[in-house]
């Protein structure tokens, strides 16, 4: 694993956003699906001819789309979670609650489900690009020096705590392999750690 070193998460400016920017999820998943299906998007002030939507489902990496269609297939029988969110064509993420929509659903039969084994905490989607710039997103959380913090984690040392909602661009990093972890903490600097939920640890290179 490659140093950490003087490593600084740089805000990099975020597109001024609309209110009417909206995505809602309109196939109905409240009935069992079958393994293969197609999940259609309905967007409002977001053009999608340079940018995306981008679709995670389970404890999957993210898929961008260019269209407000997803095809889904060989799912496998039972509980499954999708997540949406709209993406700039730079993939950075746009910042508002009403880009986000997420839904459960099951294939083929409803079975009993005692847990849910992909639910995330916050942040709840995470990117990194080829030039170390990271982008997350979160919802039903303020960020804020009053509320909520997001902690930027390099190869288990933190590098910053920031509660300002943007992308960031993670300089000083050595060549080599790294891990990030961003996770939500307090105004006393605490993670939130409860309830357990999924380790949200990435690898990427440098």
């Amino acid at each position: 694993m490659a140093g950490v070193g003087q490593v600084r998460a740089v805000p990099l400016p975020q597109p001024e956003e609309s209110n009417k920017t909206c995505l809602r999820l309109v196939t109905d998943l409240s009935r069992v699906m079958p393994a293969d299906l197609r999940l259609d998007f309905d967007v409002a002030g977001f053009s999608l001819e340079t940018n995306f939507i981008g679709v995670a489902m389970d404890d999957v990496g993210v898929q961008l789309i260019s269209s407000n269609q997803c095809q889904l297939r060989n799912l496998a029988t039972g509980y499954h979670l999708v997540r949406a969110f709209l993406v700039y064509s730079d993939h950075t993420c746009v910042k508002s609650d009403m880009a986000y929509v997420e839904a459960e659903f099951y294939v083929k039969r409803q079975l009993v489900q005692l847990e849910r084994p992909f639910m995330f905490g916050q942040p709840s989607i995470i990117t990194i690009q080829a030039d170390q710039v990271i982008d997350f997103f979160v919802h039903n959380v303020d960020l804020s020096p009053e509320t909520y913090a997001v902690r930027i984690v390099v190869d288990n040392e933190v590098v910053d705590d920031v509660d300002e909602w943007v992308p960031y661009e993670l300089e000083g990093l050595q060549p080599g392999e790294h891990t990030l972890r961003l996770t939500l903490i307090n105004t006393f600097g605490e993670e939130i750690t409860t309830p357990k939920y999924n380790a949200m640890v990435h690898t990427f290179f440098t």
